[in-house]
């Protein structure tokens, strides 16, 4: 990921929101662009993308941080299914939820179930619907003097004026 997008991604926070990240592979560059950027534009992510099974899997290797949420294609070349892929990341990081999208096939049994399923082509709202439904926002708790600390500041400001 480029810097201006974790740039874009990281300003679009709410104050007292935290980042959610996410974990997106697609084999196909233009869907993975797309995703990325739908999920960029919205911001409250920390997208991670990959290629392909075998780098995600390195790249959750690498990241230390919490991954919310999977978000993979379900048929790639290389060997990793998005099937296997979740079945392998999901012992690691039990907190991980997944959502599995495909073209080919629909997965309707799947709903409901832990993992979730998204048909291409889907629009950019279907996607952040989705994605939300999956990740509730999460607040960090702000500090106790936050609010009153601009109130007082902009209170001398003002006496300043005078």
């Amino acid at each position: 990921m480029s810097m201006a997008t974790e740039m874009r991604t990281e300003s679009r926070v709410q104050l007292g929101e935290t980042m959610q990240t996410i974990l997106l592979v697609d084999d196909e560059p233009m869907i993975l662009t797309y995703c990325l950027r739908v999920l960029s534009d919205a911001g409250g992510f920390h997208v991670l993308p990959a290629d392909r099974g075998r780098r995600a899997i390195d790249i959750a290797s690498d990241y230390s941080g919490a991954i919310e949420l999977l978000i993979s294609d379900i048929s790639m070349p290389g060997g990793i299914t998005g099937i296997e892929l979740a079945s392998q990341l999901g012992p690691g990081r039990p907190e991980m939820k997944v959502l599995l999208m495909s073209g080919l096939v629909s997965l309707d049994f799947m709903r409901g179930g832990s993992w979730q399923f998204l048909g291409k082509p889907f629009r950019p709202d279907e996607l952040l619907a989705k994605v939300r439904s999956m990740l509730p926002v999460q607040y960090r708790p702000m500090p106790l003097a936050w609010p009153f600390a601009t109130r007082i500041s902009s209170h001398d400001a003002l006496a300043r004026q005078k």
